[in-house]
């Protein structure tokens, strides 16, 4: 217990020796690898997931996207987030924990 001002405050102690801040109960966030290419060239070509995004993106070649994402991978994390989640895990509360 802590006070802060007149009230009292419960501090809940993690041991943050065992604590991964990208893995949530049912997702583990991680960088973009080569082998996702396919996968994110599937979703470009999905209109229903391709409106749900916060930028209009324009078609790209499958070639296009494989060498993006093996050009992103190279260069590690650019200070942005990009969540993805495929058609089949809509609406289970996976985005909902990644932003927690």
């Amino acid at each position: 217990m802590v006070n802060v001002g007149n009230d009292k405050v419960l501090l809940k102690m993690v041991n943050m020796d065992n604590y991964n801040f990208w893995q949530g109960e049912t997702v583990r966030l991680r960088g973009i690898e080569p082998s996702d290419a396919e996968t994110m060239f599937q979703w470009n070509v999905d209109s229903d997931a391709i409106k749900r995004v916060d930028a209009v993106l324009l078609p790209r070649s499958y070639e296009n996207v494989k060498n993006h994402i093996e050009e992103s991978s190279k260069k590690g994390p650019d200070g942005h987030i990009g969540i993805y989640i495929a058609r089949p895990f809509w609406n289970k509360g996976y985005g909902r924990e990644v932003v927690q």
